[in-house]
């Protein structure tokens, strides 16, 4: 769906100029108008539709994390685990249609601060009583973190908070159940909410630990199927928990985008920055194979995931796939997509200097989100290892990658071959110490491996230009050298004379594959021409010699009188 927001004074305010209070209550507006301006009906979250997917691909998420965190669990999550209850449980459908409006906020309270993926011992209680459930955290430890649950001026807040059903004095499994946490103003009663330090250079986000202290629910707030205890709690969980599975290939889809951000803003820089050469001229320093390799690798990524991105979601929405292989696809796609793209924003950041440092230039702050989106609905080891280890088992397979001929297809091929080796010859198979020791250790980057081998192939048959999909290429094998030296001869003199035709092919055309990304339009950094620089700059607060003394900030004259007091 084409719009402007990207034009809106919302989404073209300097957020990095304000305070963090400010800069998160931007967000919660910028959150707000983009779910109005989708206007997504009941039908696009709870089936998926071509619709919601095209929500989830808008490229403004790029702009401010805060909003695809915001948005991530309040659509993905908590819209859409109320979606299936809409038929039969009627008051449902305010909350639906005002969540769809931007008009409250959800989320969705699951890890507790002692026991983090530890899911299935989770603490808090629900226990029946005549009138509805007394919701309870029974210590600190049980409390619920990290979603966005403090009070926000404008947004009212509801939770979908799991919790074990006590009923009779006996554990009925692990339900979730419906609980507004804040109102406009303040939190609920018996609800608190302690907010977290804003994470280390990323966006900022309202996380926070919350608790509830014998919190009165209606009836109507359970979620769940039944009140009669579950022959197997774990498979009731997570039938109760599909949406995160959703979740898992969500948010590396919003890395692609901000992938295309980051190789934008590489490439320009690399342009329009120049240094002095002999006499008069000077030169780009793009004109340096060191500054070219970061810049063409993040474009390489971006055009290659992109092609990858939309078989993903046909895999997710293929009735006919098992929904582990969906699950699996999922994790696949976002370890390789989190893992590629943090090495990538990172040396694209180096290559910018001291200004890559900088979150108003977006490169490193990017970065320190996507580190965030790695452990978010699922980090990517703990997922890593249970996949591989269920595919060892012969539990599910995954596809086999389009150009199975291909080199990363066949080194997936061979980890996957010398892991199943492994296992086979372990006395008491994966509850032997060595499946532990020998072959968990290989569960992330066989994952990545298989990875590779899907965008490579996507790459080839979407038409990526090709020097683009050798640099991919070179970078996937990069990864693990090794393999390909003992298995393909891929010695090193091979791999330096290849990769360097690889970038004598792509480097004149360069300009063409970063407007082909289409990204500019959608954000603007200082660094990005001397005009944007100029006009920043003038915002920065100014000090001088004709400024009044002894008036700083608040903050420091509290500190000055601290520093003087004797201990």
């Amino acid at each position: 769906m084409e719009h402007n927001l990207h034009a809106h004074p919302l989404f073209t305010t300097s957020s990095n100029l304000l305070a963090d209070d400010d800069r998160i209550l931007l967000s919660y507006h910028r959150a707000r108008l983009l779910l109005q301006t989708w206007d997504l009906s009941p039908e696009d979250v709870l089936k998926c539709t071509p619709k919601f997917w095209a929500f989830q691909e808008d490229p403004v998420f790029a702009l401010d994390a805060s909003v695809t965190n915001i948005l991530a669990c309040h659509v993905n999550l908590f819209l859409g685990t109320l979606s299936p209850h809409l038929r039969r449980r009627p008051h449902l459908e305010s909350v639906m249609e005002r969540g769809l409006k931007g008009e409250l906020i959800g989320n969705f309270l699951l890890s507790e601060v002692g026991h983090g993926l530890d899911i299935l011992n989770l603490e808090t209680t629900a226990t029946k009583v005549h009138d509805g459930f007394i919701l309870h955290t029974p210590h600190p430890r049980a409390a619920k973190i990290m979603p966005p649950t403090t009070p926000i001026p404008g947004f009212p807040k509801m939770a979908v908070v799991m919790a074990r059903l006590i009923l009779d004095n006996e554990e009925r499994g692990i339900h979730p159940f419906l609980v507004q946490t804040s109102d406009e103003r303040s939190m609920r009663p018996g609800i608190t909410s302690r907010r977290l330090p804003p994470r280390c250079g990323s966006c900022p986000v309202d996380f926070a630990i919350t608790s509830f202290n014998k919190v009165h629910l209606p009836t109507t707030a359970f979620l769940g199927n039944r009140y009669d205890k579950p022959e197997n709690v774990q498979f009731l969980l997570h039938r109760y928990l599909w949406r995160i599975g959703l979740g898992t290939a969500i948010l590396p889809m919003h890395v692609v985008t901000g992938l295309g951000v980051i190789a934008t803003i590489g490439a320009d820089y690399s342009y329009r920055r120049h240094i002095q050469g002999k006499g008069d001229s000077s030169v780009p320093i793009v004109s340096f194979r060191t500054q070219q390799l970061p810049i063409l690798r993040a474009i390489a990524l971006a055009h290659v995931f992109k092609a990858w991105r939309p078989l993903v979601v046909q895999c997710l929405m293929d009735v006919d796939v098992d929904p582990r292989v969906k699950h699996a696809m999922g994790v696949v796609f976002k370890a390789t997509v989190g893992r590629m793209t943090t090495t990538l924003a990172r040396e694209v950041g180096e290559r910018l200097g001291a200004q890559g440092l900088f979150g108003h230039n977006l490169v490193a702050q990017m970065e320190n989100d996507v580190r965030g989106m790695n452990i978010a609905e699922g980090d990517i080891l703990v997922l890593s290892i249970r996949l591989f280890s269920e595919i060892l088992l012969e539990r599910y397979t995954l596809p086999t990658p389009e150009h199975s001929s291909s080199l990363l297809a066949r080194h997936w091929s061979g980890i996957f071959t010398h892991s199943a080796t492994i296992l086979r010859s372990l006395p008491q198979g994966h509850r032997d110490a060595d499946f532990n020791n020998l072959v968990l250790p290989q569960s992330e980057p066989a994952l990545i491996a298989i990875g590779h081998a899907y965008a490579y192939a996507a790459a080839l048959d979407a038409g990526v230009p090709q020097p683009l999909v050798d640099i991919f290429e070179l970078l996937a094998l990069q990864a693990d050298e090794g393999w390909y030296i003992e298995n393909a001869r891929w010695t090193q003199a091979r791999r330096v004379e290849t990769g360097d035709k690889a970038i004598r092919d792509a480097l004149p055309h360069m300009k063409e594959y970063v407007d082909l990304l289409d990204m500019r339009k959608y954000f603007t950094v200082p660094i990005r021409s001397d005009e944007t620089w100029d006009q920043w700059v003038l915002k920065l607060k100014s000090h001088s010699h004709l400024d009044e003394a002894g008036h700083g900030p608040a903050g420091l004259n509290a500190l000055s009188s601290m520093s003087s007091a004797r201990l």
